[in-house]
């Protein structure tokens, strides 16, 4: 029995919205999604699908069989220059998301396998996923509202997404030469009006530091869980032309939300211990809510701190990232200190420098000149200003005792 997009939800691990889509437009979007909900819980067999499936599941309009080709074509060789990056403790490095994608004229269809990297993004999901229907995303016209829609759909048991500026250029691929007004302009206000349908009383509001825009806040009335997650959606997906059928997920008996129940209560009682937001350093609790479990403050919709996490790795990951960037924050505040120190020590000694020194890599690094002293260089640094400090006394003394014999 054919099944259309239209009833086809698509379930996919969180890390897939940190992944950006450069360059793909709307209806490149549209077939990389549909390839992605036709591979879910498919492993990493190859599968084959007509052009007409494709065409069909991907809810775009061609006006012949050549323009549909072209656009598969164009699609996979924007997606061959989409990495997924990763980064550990240890490592870091990125993928392809597809090992294979072939297609034949003659046949009318297309073979894909998935790189074995990506293949957790897509299959047996079982927490930090990201539940979306295919057929509301397919329908959207922009592919930045389609970005944000993805980002939105992570947070509808919350209701609220706050996203850094910085990140949200990277993640919706806005251009460099975008400012706030523009982005505001030609990508927030039209993204808000296409996807107030979607997503009840959604608005968004702008926080700043000092006068800057540093993130935006997105809200938006939660989504309840059986909307969500209808069981009726969650079933796979059988596709007339294809050479594969998806798993049918089958409807947990009532033992079976019973055991659900009390692996929540578990849970509770494991996470007694106190857990302090990354963001506010306030303890999070543990939320249930028909069968989701997430991190958040007591009152979260309505306190300063509006953070909710889906896991305990998210907060570790979310604090080791917020660390990163003060700890680097706090590094330039003090390199730019010790900059204006050493510049304020050439200028008060002229006589004793070069023009205010060079690069070495990425260094900035001053020369010392003098003819009595071996010439070496520093970095704009605390030991850079020690060492100026040093050298410069110890000059001065020595012209002071020549001074004094004379």
């Amino acid at each position: 029995m054919q099944r259309k997009n239209s009833t086809m939800l698509l379930k996919y691990h969180n890390d897939l919205n940190q992944i950006t889509l450069k360059g793909l437009n709307a209806r490149e979007s549209n077939v990389f999604f549909a390839i992605c909900a036709i591979m879910k819980d498919h492993g990493l067999n190859e599968l084959t699908l007509s052009f007409n499936d494709l065409k069909r599941i991907s809810n775009i309009t061609v006006i012949d069989e050549s323009e549909l080709i072209s656009i598969i074509k164009e699609t996979y060789q924007k997606l061959i220059r989409v990495a997924a990056y990763y980064e550990t403790d240890t490592t870091f490095g990125g993928f392809i998301l597809f090992d294979k994608f072939e297609g034949n004229i003659i046949t009318k269809q297309v073979t894909i396998s998935v790189n074995p990297k990506f293949a957790y993004m897509i299959n047996e999901l079982t927490q930090n996923f990201t539940v979306m229907q295919l057929r509301e995303y397919t329908e959207l016209q922009s592919k930045y509202t389609k970005n944000l829609y993805r980002q939105l759909q992570q947070f509808k048991k919350t209701g609220i997404y706050i996203v850094e500026i910085d990140y949200l250029r990277h993640i919706l691929d806005i251009p460099d030469s975008y400012d706030m007004r523009k982005i505001t302009q030609k990508i927030i206000t039209p993204a808000i009006k296409s996807l107030s349908t979607i997503f009840k009383d959604l608005r968004v509001e702008k926080i700043r530091e000092g006068r800057s825009i540093k993130r935006l806040r997105f809200m938006f009335k939660p989504f309840h869980i059986q909307d969500t997650f209808p069981d009726n959606k969650l079933s796979g997906v059988s596709l007339s032309g294809t050479e594969v059928k998806n798993k049918i997920v089958n409807k947990k008996s009532k033992s079976e939300d019973n055991k659900i129940l009390t692996t929540k209560q578990q849970i509770v009682e494991k996470n007694k211990t106190e857990i302090l937001c990354p963001c506010c350093n306030q303890p999070l609790s543990l939320i249930t809510s028909g069968k989701e479990i997430f991190y958040g403050h007591k009152n979260f919709r309505s306190s300063d701190c509006q953070m909710t996490y889906s896991s305990i790795s998210e907060i570790e990951a979310f604090k080791n990232k917020l660390q990163n960037t003060n700890f680097r924050s706090a590094q330039q505040d003090m390199n730019k200190e010790f900059s204006k120190q050493i510049v304020a020590l050439i200028k008060s000694n002229t006589d004793l420098f070069s023009d205010g020194g060079g690069r070495n890599g990425n260094e900035r690094i001053v020369y010392f000149f003098k003819e009595d002293f071996t010439p070496h260089k520093v970095p704009y640094s605390e030991e850079g200003v020690k060492a100026l400090k040093e050298y410069i006394t110890n000059i001065r003394k020595v012209e002071s005792n020549n001074k004094n014999c004379n």
